[in-house]
């Protein structure tokens, strides 16, 4: 818990300042007086939970709420179906975006693609001109200038 940066320790706190007093009874005391200590004056105030936007939410807040609601604010009973629905996320998320699958599927094709063009493209002979060939072309070059 001493890794909680300055700015989720201040928007965590914020947060459970705006909670109903029954919820913020819920959470254990030292967590909440750990976050007031760490906390910083320097960032944004979130006055009312109209101010809450969760695209501006550090990615580490996002977390300690999600592990604070489901450890201290939620009932047994409602446990059971969030963390259901937890996995669920998890799962259409890993589906979604499946990196192992993106890398094999884009290294398959762009296999067959250099094949493809190895194939098309091979070295071609160029035939390199002798001495006398290259005096002859100059000549050619400079009569064909005059004319």
């Amino acid at each position: 818990m001493e890794n909680i940066s300055e700015k989720t320790a201040t928007e965590l706190f914020q947060i459970i300042c705006l909670m109903p007093k029954n919820n913020i009874k819920k959470i254990p005391i030292d967590f909440i007086n750990y976050l007031e200590k760490k906390k910083s004056n320097n960032w944004k105030n979130i006055d009312n939970v109209n101010d809450i936007n969760i695209n501006n939410l550090n990615e580490d807040t996002k977390e300690y709420l999600a592990y604070i609601y489901l450890n201290y604010i939620l009932e047994d009973e409602e446990k059971e179906n969030y963390k259901k629905l937890l996995k669920e996320n998890q799962k259409i998320y890993e589906d979604k975006v499946n990196i192992s699958n993106i890398f094999s599927k884009r290294n398959v094709e762009a296999d067959e693609k250099l094949q493809e063009n190895n194939k098309n493209t091979s070295l071609v002979k160029v035939k390199e001109k002798n001495f006398f060939e290259k005096i002859l072309e100059k000549i050619k070059n400079i009569i064909k200038k005059l004319y």
